[in-house]
């Protein structure tokens, strides 16, 4: 049985047709049916719905996902490595994958209707000190 929402159920679908003895049974949920690789109109369109709430969302956003990396790539103390591990309780997590999970809060935040929200937060947090806003976020 093969299971999957999005391009994981487009990945399921193909799976049942190219190797229809080995699944008895596939489902996919809002299978894509036209999938597009380096797909940059997406990050252009929640970059453009950021813009909408001024530029300190964009800038926001530009702020905390290099604060982010710095930290976990050691350019910055110990004490932001940690600070950001544990507002994220990511303790462990491969940073590409944190990085990943970052951009999924932007991306989703505003995909789902959260924009406002989610700007009004990463403003406050991106315009004051960066380590100790995010672990009072957290």
């Amino acid at each position: 049985m093969t299971i999957g929402g999005s391009y994981p159920g487009a990945m399921s679908a193909w799976f049942k047709h190219e190797y229809p003895n080995t699944a008895t049974v596939s489902w996919s949920s809002s299978g894509v049916i036209l999938p597009i690789r380096n797909f940059y109109d997406f990050d252009m369109d929640i970059y453009q719905a950021t813009s909408r709430s001024g530029p300190d969302c964009v800038s926001a956003i530009n702020n905390i996902t290099n604060y982010v990396e710095m930290a976990i790539t050691d350019q910055l103390t110990p004490q932001d490595k940690e600070i950001v591990w544990n507002s994220f309780d990511s303790q462990g997590v491969d940073n590409g994958d944190l990085m990943w999970y970052l951009a999924d809060v932007f991306t989703l935040g505003v995909q789902y209707g959260g924009r406002t929200e989610l700007c009004n937060i990463f403003s406050s947090v991106a315009n004051s000190n960066m380590s100790l806003q995010l672990s009072v976020v957290r």
